[in-house]
């Protein structure tokens, strides 16, 4: 995947309107460029097409997302939001700035 992102894994947006928010990655396109969702502004049904250049990756990865879009299937924006807050309460540590976070 572009940038060695994986589908599930929490990113930070570098560039664009959407600077400094962070994502889970639900979909690669090609190899530069992934789908991104938070489950609040930017939908699983919606997500934001991104340049993998334009992303901060994070070692996080919400394994239950991942399970579940590898096998085709759709996730509510609920479980998505979800699987955000608890990477971000788990990995508090890795973030060295200020971070808006999105979830709701």
């Amino acid at each position: 995947m572009g940038e060695d992102l994986q589908i599930g894994q929490l990113v930070r947006s570098t560039a664009g309107r959407d600077k400094d928010y962070l994502f889970l990655v639900v979909q690669q396109v090609d190899a530069r460029t992934v789908l991104i969702a938070d489950g609040n502004f930017r939908r699983v049904q919606n997500p934001k097409r991104k340049n993998a250049r334009h992303l901060m990756p994070y070692p996080a990865v919400a394994d239950d997302v991942q399970m579940e879009l590898a096998k085709g299937n759709s996730i509510p924006d609920r479980q998505l939001r979800a699987a955000l807050q608890r990477l971000v309460n788990a990995n508090g540590q890795l973030f060295q700035r200020e971070v808006r976070a999105t979830y709701g």
